[in-house]
């Protein structure tokens, strides 16, 4: 009886599969619903962002590739520095202002970095990096700009892109939009600064902001703990 029962499921998935998943995208060949043309990482490239108030900005116009680090750099430290396409912020002009539309893209961003279907989690992730950078380019006023980058920071960061240049550039700008943040961007930068791009000079110096401002003590001894080990090595 149970053999029969697990050989009735079995052809009970196969055939809802072979409703569900009827044709391919027409830009990538992924499977697809049925009735359905493209993938929803190929929509999420053209797609325009909807319900929420004020936005008709199309997601293109942000961004067209979720890697920051290939695109021109200026080195400069200055925050008001023109780069990876965000517009100058003044210099000495912290964003505090409550912006409603600011407020609902970045809600609505951490929804997309939050999901868990793991199989659509890159396209879900782009759809997040282009709210977040809509916040910097468009509403560098908004109280949400250093946390829009505290969150690019940790994307890019991860798994998924592994882009250690994006990372650390926004885990500063990060502190440098907000210098009273709650997060610990100035250990991270500290932390991908070393061991990632091993630039160690940059991660000392974040490593002992981070001794000085973070709120959080157990980052703050992770900061010493590195910091003794980095110059016993004469860093």
């Amino acid at each position: 009886m149970r053999h029969i029962t697990i050989l009735l499921l079995t052809i009970l998935i196969v055939g809802y599969s072979g409703l569900t998943w009827a044709a391919t995208c027409e830009y990538c060949y992924q499977l697809i619903s049925k009735g359905e043309k493209y993938c929803e990482e190929c929509k999420l490239r053209s797609e325009p962002i909807r319900d929420i108030p004020g936005v008709t900005s199309e997601e293109e116009q942000i961004i067209d590739t979720p890697k920051p680090s290939e695109e021109q750099i200026v080195d400069t430290p200055e925050p008001s520095s023109y780069l990876y396409g965000i517009e100058p912020v003044e210099e000495y002009i912290r964003p505090v202002r409550d912006i409603e539309v600011a407020n609902y893209l970045f809600q609505d961003g951490k929804m997309y970095k939050k999901s868990l279907w793991f199989f659509n989690k890159s396209s879900k992730l782009l759809s997040a990096i282009k709210r977040f950078k809509m916040i910097i380019n468009d509403y560098g006023e908004s109280d949400k700009t250093d946390d829009a980058a505290y969150e690019l920071a940790r994307i890019y960061n991860g798994f998924y892109f592994k882009d250690y240049a994006g990372a650390a550039h926004y885990y500063v700008k990060c502190y440098e939009w907000n210098p009273d943040t709650d997060k610990p961007a100035r250990y991270m930068a500290g932390r991908v600064y070393d061991k990632h791009l091993k630039d160690y000079p940059k991660a000392i110096q974040n490593y002992e902001m981070a001794l000085q401002t973070c709120r959080v003590e157990r980052y703050r001894k992770k900061a010493q703990k590195r910091l003794d080990k980095l110059r016993e090595k004469g860093f």
